[in-house]
């Protein structure tokens, strides 16, 4: 059975880490090909851990993903960049415009991130 991809487990992992203590002040800050996204870490994180029962977008990703695994037999992680994070208090910042969009929650496929950082993100004219 195929494996999670070394981008995929790296960009859990850093986020986290934004649970400890030491950085719960800290962004995550996702570029993508359409910009950067920048967000909390939802209580539910990604499709590997157990939701709250109170959160829709969560809870409905959180049930696709089971359906998924049982139609393909699999056991844990989703193979290879496959899957997903979900943020929320999101920012997306296009690449290029000064314009922005505000979510209260965005699911962000692992295949759509080029990169990952963590802290604030520092805008200048």
């Amino acid at each position: 059975m195929d494996r999670p991809s070394l981008k995929k487990i790296i960009i859990s992992n850093l986020c986290n880490i934004t649970e400890l203590e030491a950085l719960k002040d800290n962004d995550i800050n996702l570029l993508t090909p359409s910009g950067i996204i920048s967000g909390r870490l939802s209580k539910r994180s990604n499709e590997e851990e157990p939701t709250n029962g109170n959160d829709v977008l969560a809870e409905t990703m959180e049930g696709f993903s089971q359906r998924y695994k049982e139609v393909y037999n699999i056991k844990n992680s989703v193979p290879g960049n496959d899957g997903f994070i979900i943020l929320e208090n999101v920012t997306i910042r296009q690449i290029g415009s000064e314009s922005t969009c505000i979510l209260d929650q965005l699911t962000v496929f692992y295949d759509q991130i080029v990169g990952i950082s963590l802290g604030k993100i520092t805008v200048h004219s």
